[in-house]
């Protein structure tokens, strides 16, 4: 029962005056949203005072801190209702609140005429019952009063409460129902009726005018009702309730799941999912009412009340979200990768289903294969394990680090494996296509290749064809691969879909093939969600819906990113170059603190104080109302930190980039020992400023250049590569950093870091990777005490996270996490020197 808060004020001749009204089936004058509201105010305590009188009822009522109020006129029988709101449907459920209100003064105002004695009932099986409750008239009634009789029942719809007159001669009457004149209730019954109503409402019965009944819809408050609220009931009431079922209705149970999954055909498989109580499993129907709707509270006669657990519920909603992107019951084996370990729930495995699952612990370790001899172990491993996966109707993603051979384990898969007579798609970066038109004429000369353009549009003359198409065409040719399957379907450079919503990222997830795989170094440039959108194409399914993979992430991270890293594992063959190609030679990184100079400095002050002026120095409000301005202005302060000529404003000689200075120190030294050298940047105009006061300082080394304008990307790598002696090669990171071989290079020279370490990996291995000779020597040019500190800070984070997510993973902070103001972001710190 709900505690009142309203104050009341109201006369004995009012309360007679509403008695009589409160008979009425008032609640049919509102619609089913007002009673709903109104009965939110009434039990939450909104009703602040009920002033009644003869002629009409005033609630007020104080909500969301605002008072207000509705006044309930009552005229020529029936009644209106008039508000301070001018939110009608919000004045007119204060009206309903008014009215529960009225009904608990008038239940409470109302004196009783008849008495109330203990009475013993028979026992029943040598139980000894407890005695009840049951109303007679006085020794000289007034006028008749007959007992109303409660009865109450326990179904799937919920707790029923049917009411009826007892009559004289042992009949009964419908209680709820409008009654013959000869029977119509007398004043004193009709206060029953109302004490009834009051108390019903109280409980949150509801009623049904159809039926004539009370019923308490709500599972849940059913056990809280029969344990707490009846022993009140029965101080007024005769009610009648079968002992068995008010026993089980005291508590709700708790269900057993266990799925048992059987195999079917084409690599699919079935579920079953069973429900037990204490060992004694449920019915069929039972169980699919259970699992239609998952956590909620079921009826189930001759148990009681039951329920799903919390987890086994969200395991249950987690498969139908998945399972409703699949055409029939029927899901991928793969699937049941994603309900082993997880808490509360049985998996049982039919006996073909439980070989598959031993095989695919042990992929990888039998050679099915003929495979040429020019592989090396590790790559011979990689093209029988995915050929495996394949086998079992799984897919994969081949994340070694870059230098590996990605490339030519994914060529000698497609060449020997069972589906060679089958067409194939290899999707990847526009500047790599001519990376695998290379691979495939140097290792199997004559394989039948077409690259996808508009006009041939996946045309082919009866042969299997090898598709390489750019992330850009397939785009443009969506619209055509509903009507064609491959064997293959690859993904170079996968980390390109990792935005789920993007319209490239859309047609990969149609393209349909026999055996899906992605390749990467870097599958997560970013964050976890990358991985989604990666085995989104791979396995449809298997790390869940995108919406609850970012819900588990954020709210249970410690739980969700274990059982993650479980999921994926079967799936991901990571090897690294200092686990499988020892003979690579080493690789040494340095980081180079330059100085500024004085014009650097004075540009770069300003800029900072004009950016916080501008902004202001709460990072958070900035990255929420001003991300864009943000981002240009860190732009800025990097091209600063490179080099002041580099802004829009800037006309300076080389010489006031420190960067340049440094370089110019260091190459002086290399070149002339005659190594070839690398230099990357992301800014173009800032490797122009680079090849100018290169070519005045040193005049006698040849310089090859590789940038976004470049349309033969191959031939100045082959000027550079076949060129004996010293040589330069000046690359754009975007450009430069995928699908090109730079190992006759020994030094690289990093001239401005980025947020993110992955695009720096890949340039550096376009020089350490098979083939390379000669120890590395890879410097960053880091201008000291700008932002360009505070970037390596959080590219630490960055590696980090690859290095985890294939292993423990572990969640990503960005810099936000790391700066709360601006300033501490982007000022201009101390240096020793200074």
């Amino acid at each position: 029962m709900y505690a009142r808060y309203a104050k009341r004020l109201f006369t004995k001749q009012a309360i007679e005056k509403w008695f009589d009204r409160l008979t009425q089936d008032w609640e049919r004058k509102f619609s089913e949203e007002e009673v709903e509201a109104g009965r939110r105010l009434y039990r939450s305590g909104e009703i602040r005072e009920v002033e009644i009188t003869e002629d009409d009822a005033i609630i007020h009522c104080k909500f969301d801190k605002k008072e207000t109020y509705s006044m309930i006129d009552w005229k020529n029988g029936t009644f209106e209702v008039r508000s301070s709101t001018n939110h009608r449907p919000f004045g007119r459920a204060i009206a309903v609140a008014g009215f529960y209100e009225i009904e608990e003064i008038v239940v409470d105002e109302a004196a009783p005429s008849y008495q109330t004695f203990k009475k013993k009932v028979v026992p029943v099986d040598g139980e000894e019952p407890e005695p009840i409750e049951v109303i007679v008239p006085p020794s000289k009634p007034v006028e008749p009063t007959r007992v109303l009789d409660l009865w109450l029942v326990l179904d799937h719809q919920g707790l029923t409460l049917t009411a009826s007159w007892i009559n004289d001669d042992g009949t009964m009457t419908p209680a709820l129902k409008s009654a013959p004149k000869n029977m119509e209730p007398t004043s004193k019954e009709r206060e029953q009726v109302i004490r009834l109503a009051g108390l019903a409402h109280r409980s949150e019965f509801q009623f049904v005018k159809n039926k004539a009944v009370y019923r308490l819809h709500n599972l849940a408050m059913i056990p809280s009702f029969i344990s707490n609220a009846l022993a009140g009931w029965r101080k007024h009431f005769d009610i009648r309730m079968d002992r068995a079922m008010e026993k089980r209705s005291r508590a709700v149970q708790e269900v057993d799941l266990e799925v048992v999954a059987e195999s079917s055909e084409d690599q699919h498989a079935t579920l079953d999912w069973r429900f037990s109580i204490k060992g004694k499993s449920l019915g069929n129907e039972e169980g699919r009412a259970l699992f239609k709707h998952g956590s909620l509270l079921q009826f189930i006669p001759n148990i009681g009340i039951v329920k799903v657990g919390e987890r086994q519920g969200k395991i249950i909603r987690e498969y139908k979200e998945v399972q409703s992107t699949f055409a029939n019951d029927a899901i991928p084996r793969y699937l049941l990768l994603s309900l082993f370990g997880r808490e509360n729930l049985k998996v049982s495995l039919s006996k073909e289903l439980k070989r598959w699952h031993k095989n695919m612990s042990g992929a990888g370790k039998r050679s099915t294969l003929q495979l040429p001899d020019f592989l090396r172990d590790y790559q011979r491993y990689g093209v029988e394990w995915f050929s495996q996966l394949r086998e079992a109707g799984c897919h994969g993603l081949l994340a070694d680090e870059m230098g590996l051979g990605k490339t030519l384990q994914v060529i000698c898969l497609l060449k020997q494996d069972v589906l060679q007579e089958q067409s194939h798609l290899i999707v990847c970066p526009a500047s790599v296509v001519p990376v695998w038109q290379h691979e495939f004429s140097h290792w199997f000369p004559g394989t039948e290749l077409e690259v996808l353009r508009s006009g041939n549009q996946f045309k082919e003359d009866g042969k299997p064809t090898i598709w390489l198409s750019s992330y850009t065409q397939l785009r443009r040719h969506k619209h055509l691969l509903a009507d064609v399957k491959f064997g293959y379907a690859v993904l170079d450079e996968a980390q390109s879909i990792k935005n789920p919503d993007a319209k490239v990222s859309q047609a990969c997830f149609s393209v349909e093939a026999e055996f899906r795989l992605a390749l990467t170094g870097t599958p997560l440039e970013n964050k976890q969600q990358d991985l989604w959108s990666i085995f989104r194409f791979l396995m449809p399914g298997l790390l869940g819906g995108r919406k609850l993979f970012q819900e588990n992430l954020d709210n249970d991270p410690a739980v969700f990113l274990p059982r993650l890293n479980k999921q994926i594992s079967p799936f991901v063959l990571r090897r690294t170059k200092k686990e499988v190609a020892k003979e690579l030679p080493a690789k040494v990184e340095t980081d180079l603190l330059c100085p500024m100079t004085k014009v650097q400095k004075r540009e770069y002050a300003k800029l900072t104080s004009e950016g916080i002026q501008e902004l202001g120095n709460d990072i958070d409000n900035i990255v929420r109302s001003k991300n864009f301005n943000l981002l240009s202005l860190l732009t800025r302060l990097r091209q600063v930190a490179c080099d002041p000529d580099l802004t829009p404003w800037g006309k300076y000689p080389y010489t006031d980039s420190g960067k340049i200075v440094i370089l110019l120190e260091r190459l002086n030294d290399i070149l002339s020992s005659g190594h070839k050298v690398v230099i990357f940047s992301q800014f173009v105009s800032f490797l122009d400023r680079v090849k100018s006061a290169i070519r005045n300082n040193l005049k006698d080394y040849p310089i090859y250049e590789l940038k976004g304008s470049t349309t033969n990307r191959q031939k100045p790598v082959a000027q550079f590569q076949e060129t004996s002696g010293a040589g330069i090669m000046l690359v754009s990171l975007k450009a430069g950093g995928t699908g090109i071989t730079l190992h006759r290079a020994d030094y690289v020279f990093l001239m401005d870091p980025w947020w993110n370490p992955a695009v720096e990996d890949q340039a550096i291995d376009r020089v350490h990777r098979i083939g390379q000779d000669k120890t590395v020597f890879v410097y960053r040019l880091i201008t000291q005490g700008t932002i360009e500190e505070r970037i390596m800070d959080l590219k630490t984070s960055k590696r980090n996270l690859f290095d985890q997510v294939i292993g423990n993973l572990s969640e990503m902070k960005d810099f936000k996490s790391y700066f709360t103001k601006l300033s501490d972001l982007i000022l201009l710190s101390s240096s020793k020197d200074d």
